[in-house]
């Protein structure tokens, strides 16, 4: 019988289609964690900018003389912000339970967060007005939003007893730019 020799060249190839076979898994297997982790990061980020944005378009909807204010008489004793309609219904955003929640009830109900709608998780809501600036801060612990009121009638009654009126009460909150070229600000001629 004649016996057949094995090739050093068939082990060759062998070990070379077995060392791509292990790359391309490899790189499958890591692009998989990869993509697993930037669509992770993308949904946290989405989480993230939705509640604040909720609460942003909120105050911007309802942004009007006197329409909007913070109150501390949450159900557990933290912040509220009240949106009014001027209807006299009002859209209230508060932290029950490590949940952002709004209810939509009139303006001095009583709270119900067992009825009021979920915005999202957050252990920390905090708002203040900023009246030296027109501006209405809100702090989660997914990062803060500074809210530019765009009315400023009844600035000054949103400041809390013992402030001064600001010179932002007396002042529009935008200023038209000039484009003619004259130097000073106001309306064209």
């Amino acid at each position: 019988m004649k016996q057949t020799e094995s090739s050093p060249l068939g082990l060759y190839m062998i070990g070379i289609a077995a060392l791509f076979l292990t790359c391309f898994l490899a790189l499958v297997v890591l692009g998989a964690q990869t993509y697993r982790k930037t669509a992770g990061s993308q949904d946290d980020n989405y989480r993230t900018r939705a509640v604040l944005a909720y609460i942003s378009s909120v105050v911007r909807a309802n942004d009007a003389s006197d329409a909007v204010s913070v109150r501390n008489d949450s159900p557990e004793g933290g912040y509220v912000l009240v949106a009014e309609d001027g209807s006299g219904y009002a859209s209230r955003i508060y932290l029950h339970e490590g949940t952002l929640v709004e209810d939509y009830a009139e303006t001095d109900a009583p709270y119900d967060p067992a009825d009021a709608m979920k915005i999202g998780q957050t252990n920390l809501f905090e708002a203040a007005f900023v009246p030296e600036e027109g501006v209405l801060t809100v702090n989660a612990d997914c990062g803060s939003v500074n809210i530019h009121l765009r009315s400023d009638a009844g600035l000054s009654d949103r400041l809390t007893a013992g402030e001064e009126e600001s010179e932002l009460a007396d002042t529009p909150a935008f200023a038209i730019p000039n484009f003619g070229g004259s130097g000073e600000g106001g309306d064209a001629e």
